[in-house]
């Protein structure tokens, strides 16, 4: 439905070019602006096609601050991968809470047109099949007025009456008949139909097809009057069949364009006022076409990009190192690479590229597990000593100003000794900063499950938490999942654990997909794993008696 949605979108813009392309150009011929819009229709139906598998061209935008800016499109996640919280904002809640039902309207839609289609090309073949030969003429006694039916072999068939017709209205009659063969107007007719079945909802298909029918017959009203028919009796024929079919009560289901056609009163007047529209130059046409075309092209693959927030004046970039600035607080320095910007004092570059480095694969790592990309870098604070990071909010509001970093809650804190000694501390930090782009109203619920996540995703139990678990394993006192309190983080850990184990990556990321729409333990185990929460326990507490405990 994204595609389809998407699609109309592009086609709405594709149409107002190349109409301002034809206004521009001043091609009024109907033949030309048949072919025209004969295109647009095409590339209308092939759109969904494009929109899913053509690679799209980045067109920058102005540069803007994306912070405050949502995007206009995320898939649907549903293979577990995860997308942010923000983008399941991002959709309308009316339509996000209706998808479903919004599938099956667009289906009966679609259905509906389309069992109209196969009945007309029925009717098609049965009038064709029971009509008559009469002096190498098809006729049938349903045509009140000629009809040129058939896709791949177009057929002209005439009523039962046209040898009384004179000569001069047989002619006329016969060279339009000929040129819809000529020009396969019905072919055009049925894909125009098919783009009306499948974009329904959109009143640009709609419309299409009526211009498109239109025109064809306009191009062969101006087909017939270059071959020297008066045009007042040829009016006064087109009259008559009008008139016809009007008696008759209107037209049969069969897929055909019949002589009176659309748009009669208009056609009769520019026949009256001998309003023949020259036929446009040949290089009037190619620039006519190069223009649609390029239209066409940058509506249809163009993807517009917001560039990133401009970067401070003072940040330079040096070769074969990452950009760096001095700030104004205390000789703090900034290092910005592809996720992370890393503030630092007193370093040198040899050490800032070896924590970029280490930081980057930890990103690649947790990015991996999770499926998962933050919507900006982080901000990665190294400090002397582990010791020395703040341990309340004001003591680290004081640091994000002096060292100049955005006051945001997604910053990573670390000191320099403990990164030495356990890089991989980096992966459990920024575990944390994915979770709470992730599942935010989970993560302040069960600190527990985010700090055990983290624990996991680093790969290394805690000695004195593997301890702790050990000993209540061995004494019968494994709690359930929904008694676990914000301190049991050994516990959080023990969870991840056995979900990993029971239910792979995929499960974990499943997890979290349920917990970021349901951020209840019972509705997200039932919603990932198909089980209640306390078979969901039973298995878990099953795993830390006969897996950790014996670890």
């Amino acid at each position: 439905m994204d595609a389809l949605f998407e699609s109309a979108i592009r086609a709405t813009f594709i149409a107002a070019a190349t109409a301002l392309v034809l206004r521009v150009m001043r091609v009024r011929g109907p033949a030309a602006l048949h072919g025209v819009w004969s295109g647009v229709t095409v590339v209308m139906l092939l759109l969904p096609v494009v929109v899913v598998w053509i690679p799209k061209a980045a067109i920058p935008m102005p540069t803007v601050d994306t912070t405050s800016i949502p995007l206009l499109h995320q898939p649907e996640d549903t293979s577990g991968s995860l997308a942010s919280p923000a983008a399941d904002a991002k959709r309308p809640a009316g339509i996000r809470d209706s998808w479903q039902p919004l599938v099956v309207l667009y289906a009966a839609g679609v259905l509906m047109c389309g069992v109209r289609i196969v009945f007309g090309l029925l009717q098609t073949r049965r009038l064709v099949r029971s009509a008559h030969s009469t002096n190498g003429r098809l006729t049938h006694p349903a045509c009140v007025t000629p009809v040129t039916v058939g896709v791949m072999k177009p057929t002209i068939i005439l009523p039962t009456t046209w040898q009384e017709w004179s000569p001069a209205d047989r002619a006329a009659v016969l060279d339009h008949e000929q040129e819809h063969v000529r020009r396969h107007d019905p072919l055009m007719l049925l894909i125009a139909l098919i783009n009306r079945a499948v974009f329904w909802f959109h009143p640009l298909a709609w419309w299409l097809h009526r211009r498109i029918a239109r025109l064809a017959e306009e191009a062969c009203d101006t087909a017939v009057l270059s071959r020297g028919h008066d045009p007042r009796a040829y009016a006064e024929s087109l009259l008559r069949f009008a008139t016809r079919t009007a008696a008759a009560r209107g037209r049969w289901d069969a897929l055909g364009l019949q002589m009176p056609g659309r748009g009669v009163a208009a056609r009769v007047s520019r026949i009256l006022d001998n309003d023949r529209q020259l036929t446009p130059s040949r290089t009037r046409l190619a620039a006519t076409a190069f223009l649609c075309s390029a239209a066409v092209a940058v509506c249809a693959a163009a993807a517009p990009t917001m560039s990133p927030r401009p970067q401070p004046p003072a940040r330079q970039s040096i070769a074969g190192g990452p950009a760096f600035t001095q700030t104004q607080g205390q000789g703090w320095q900034v290092s910005s690479g592809a996720h992370f910007d890393l503030y630092y004092q007193r370093l040198p570059q040899s050490r800032v590229a070896e924590i970029a480095r280490v930081a980057e694969r930890a990103y690649e790592r947790v990015s991996g597990d999770f499926k998962h990309d933050l919507a900006e870098r982080v901000p990665l604070i190294l400090i002397t000593r582990q010791r020395d990071v703040p341990t309340n909010s004001i003591a680290a509001d004081t640091l994000f100003t002096t060292t100049g970093a955005p006051p945001r809650a997604d910053h990573i804190l670390i000191g320099l000794d403990s990164f030495a000694e356990q890089s991989d501390r980096i992966v459990h930090e920024l575990t944390h900063v994915f979770l709470f782009d992730i599942i935010p109203v989970a993560s302040r619920s069960f600190p527990w499950l985010s700090e055990g996540l983290a624990e996991h995703e680093r790969g290394a139990w805690n000695t004195r938490d593997l301890a702790e678990v050990r000993q209540a394993a061995s004494a019968g006192r494994i709690p359930a999942v929904d008694t676990l309190r914000e301190s049991d983080r050994q516990w959080g850990h023990a969870v991840s654990d056995f979900i990993g184990a029971e239910f792979g990556q995929d499960g974990i990321r499943r997890y979290l997909a349920a917990l970021r729409r349901q951020p209840q333990l019972d509705a997200a185990a039932e919603m990932a794993f198909d089980i209640s929460l306390a078979e969901f326990n039973r298995r878990f507490v099953a795993h830390v008696a006969n897996i950790l405990a014996r670890r």
